[in-house]
């Protein structure tokens, strides 16, 4: 039974400096970013949302009482996530395509 166990301290001795390298990679992007965001402005009851898409520019309100909605131009989605069950306190989710 010692054996047993004295083998298990030696492997896992072995793997202890594998474990301690790090490995580093490189992500590279390609491309363009050519939409801006959409700015939104936040209400007591309602979220306003202005988006830019080229040279046109346009607004939506959305009322706190909806659960999600789309926002200007189709570039989006926007989804309000409660934390309470007061519905004081919430996360609003922006979801860009």
């Amino acid at each position: 039974m010692k054996s047993l166990s004295g083998l298990g301290f030696l492997f896992l001795l072995f793997l202890l400096p594998s474990a301690a390298y790090s490995y580093t990679g490189r992500i590279i992007f390609t491309g363009y970013i050519y939409q801006s965001p959409c700015m939104h402005s936040i209400s007591s009851t309602s979220v306003t949302f202005s988006c830019q898409k080229g040279t046109h520019k346009t607004s939506k309100k959305i009322e706190l009482s909806s659960d999600s909605s789309y926002l200007p131009m189709g570039l989006g989605t926007s989804k309000l996530k409660w934390v309470n069950r007061e519905h004081s306190l919430g996360v609003l989710v922006i979801a860009y395509r």
